[in-house]
């Protein structure tokens, strides 16, 4: 298992279904929508710009700071190894990790990012899939909920060990949380193969998406693709148009509608199309993640929270 595919099944538990945007360039918007491959959101578009309206609503913790890590230790300069070298100073300090797929995931100033009106928008996003204004595929995801932060620090280590040295102004302890720490403090590779993404500025760590299960339909068989086929042979070889297609909410389901042809009874020739949470197989599929997953990655976690984004990647030496 890749270290990163680590990382986003950690964090995939501790957060009870958020996924981890680790990369720099992984910058997410509510409404986006795409696949899910190899641990990667893959983005197709945004469903904004499609016509498909939501607004969004902002939510601030009490707790604005979050930090987890597995695998790495953080001390401070008076612990650190080699610590003599500055004179035994409490400034700076170090991480020390004792595992490939080791990370030190740290974010704050944190806010909740999610769809209001959530039945509203889901009705209006199956509207856009069956009428065609949304090129929807098999698989597609939307992504409905983010954590936002002023700051972040993530670190993950591609070697069985390796060390990184903290310098600057401010003190370090085993306890900080490397974003929220006051004072210029920079990071130095001592030793192993770091992804580094540290010091960053607002970023969006994390986010949480759904996907469309379409369930079996008046002509027998099931999923997108046979809807589709059932639509376009009632209409005649096209597609509806939105006044010509009727959705309802499924009383007995959470997020569950069924949609048909408007003015047809109901049931007997609709589709029931429920919204789940995707899940962590449905982002690591085709991955190097072995089924099931490593022993080593059933240890304890720690009640913490999360964090992203920021530089590269660096080896000591590089």
């Amino acid at each position: 298992m890749s270290s990163v595919s680590k990382l986003q099944k950690k964090i995939y538990g501790m957060t009870s279904g958020l996924f981890a945007t680790w990369l720099p360039d992984d910058r997410l918007d509510i409404g986006d929508y795409g696949k899910l491959d190899k641990g990667r959101f893959l983005r197709d578009g945004n469903l904004k710009k499609k016509g498909v309206r939501f607004e969004e609503d902002r939510a601030s913790s009490d707790d604005t700071a979050f930090r987890y890590s597995d695998g790495a230790k953080i001390m401070s300069g008076a612990n650190a190894s080699g610590s003599e070298a500055v004179g035994g100073s409490d400034l700076g300090g170090e991480i020390e990790f004792s595992k490939e797929g080791g990370f030190v995931y740290h974010f704050h100033d944190a806010a909740q990012v999610r769809i209001e009106s959530r039945d509203e928008f889901l009705r209006s996003l199956l509207e856009a899939i069956t009428t065609g204004k949304v090129q929807w595929q098999e698989g597609y995801v939307v992504v409905d909920e983010l954590r936002d932060c002023s700051r972040y620090w993530i670190m993950v280590s591609e070697a069985k060990s390796g060390s990184v040295k903290l310098s600057g102004s401010a003190k370090i302890t085993e306890s900080s949380n490397l974003a929220s720490v006051g004072g210029d403090v920079s990071s130095t590779v001592e030793s192993g193969s770091i992804l580094d993404y540290s010091n960053g500025k607002l970023g969006r760590p994390l986010y949480h998406a759904i996907k469309p299960v379409f369930g079996e339909g008046p002509t027998g068989g099931g999923g997108f693709q046979m809807m589709l086929k059932y639509f376009w042979s009632f209409f005649g070889e096209r597609l509806p148009e939105p006044n010509e297609i009727d959705i309802t909410t499924y009383e007995e389901s959470k997020d569950t509608f069924e949609i048909g042809p408007r003015g047809v009874v109901a049931g007997a020739r609709h589709f029931t199309v429920k919204f789940e949470s995707a899940n962590i197989e449905d982002l690591l599929r085709d991955s190097d993640v072995a089924m099931p997953w490593d022993s080593d990655d059933d240890l304890p976690i720690e009640a913490v929270q999360i964090q992203q984004y920021g530089q590269g990647k660096y080896e000591a030496g590089g």
